[in-house]
């Protein structure tokens, strides 16, 4: 929003100060590669799946998805893993919940 502000009131020698102080230009590199990597990850797809066949298909759009990690640069090994230790706890309580409908 300050800078926001700075560069609306055309004040270039203030607002390059504050970019160049506060690394603003890396944090928003940062998030805007994370963002591009996450946007089309099909975790909503897994977790509206109700039936076998969209829980696999979903799965499979999952895995056929994690490659393009490689084309993130601020995205690695650890954080990938987390993502992937959420999607199967997603897929674990897909899992229960379908069986659970099937056989209740």
């Amino acid at each position: 929003l300050t800078l926001a502000l700075l560069k609306a009131a055309k004040r270039f020698v203030a607002t390059i100060a504050l970019e160049n102080n506060t690394g603003l230009d890396a944090a928003e590199a940062h998030t805007a590669d994370v963002a591009q990597f996450l946007k089309g990850y099909p975790a909503p797809v897994l977790a509206a799946a109700r039936e076998w066949e969209k829980i696999g298909g979903a799965m499979d759009e999952v895995f056929g998805y994690l490659p393009k990690v490689r084309q993130s640069k601020y995205y690695d090994l650890e954080r990938l893993a987390r993502l992937v230790e959420a999607t199967t706890f997603t897929l674990r309580e897909r899992m229960e919940g379908t069986l659970r409908e099937r056989y209740s």
